[in-house]
């Protein structure tokens, strides 16, 4: 929730400097670019929700009296200790899969991660046309890899590499599939063990070899 303030304060702080700029007040005159927004756990889940808002911001000419951000909505409004101890996953599966009742997170990806009617992109002065989402996941099943070394039986030494994360770009050639994976990524990310119910990320090879292309990073 703190980090969810802080985010909620800056694009508030940015919009308004943007606003002053344009009218021509005498404010700072920096070049700001956001180029890249990342996190893990309820990091992740407050740069997707950063993302929306941004673009949900930037649609609105005039805001509403007493508008309040989607971070508010999700970090202070709709998350309770109360909804976190209901049982509702267990009336739709006996099998326990967590601690707590993990169905008020996957309510509020619905509302507002929503990916048959994502936000429509639009240019914003301070964000790239091209914003770059990174959220941190833990894979739990692993992905195998080997190492070649040299040695009298020149076998690959295999291993399991449990650090993973989700890529998103954000821009307006932005598919409905995309915004599905940052919904699910969203969620899982902050699936911290025992306490909130893991989740099943659907992925094929092609993901993995195509991140040398899209975020520069070696496989």
């Amino acid at each position: 929730a703190y980090t969810a303030g802080v985010m909620d304060y800056l694009l508030e702080t940015l919009e308004a400097w943007q606003q002053a700029k344009e009218k021509g007040e005498k404010v700072p005159g920096h070049n700001i670019m956001i180029k890249v927004i990342t996190g893990a756990s309820a990091g992740g889940m407050t740069a997707a929700i950063s993302v929306v808002e941004l673009f949900r911001r930037a649609a609105l000419k005039e805001k509403p009296q007493g508008y309040k951000s989607l971070m508010y909505q999700a970090w202070v409004e709709e998350i309770d200790i109360k909804e976190l101890l209901k049982a509702e996953d267990l009336r739709k599966d006996a099998q326990i899969k967590s601690l707590l009742d993990s169905t008020v997170i996957d309510k509020i990806a619905d509302a507002i991660i929503r990916p048959e009617d994502p936000p429509v992109w639009q240019p914003v002065p301070y964000v790239a046309e091209k914003l770059k989402l990174y959220l941190t996941l833990s894979n739990l099943r692993g992905l195998p890899y080997t190492m070649k070394l040299k040695g009298e039986t020149d076998l690959p030494y295999g291993m399991m590499d449990h650090a993973d994360y989700q890529y998103i770009q954000i821009s307006k050639d932005t598919t409905k599939v995309a915004w599905r994976r940052l919904r699910n990524a969203a969620v899982a990310t902050g699936a911290f063990p025992v306490g909130l119910a893991s989740r099943l990320i659907k992925r094929d090879t092609t993901e993995y070899q195509e991140r040398v292309l899209c975020d520069g990073r070696l496989v």
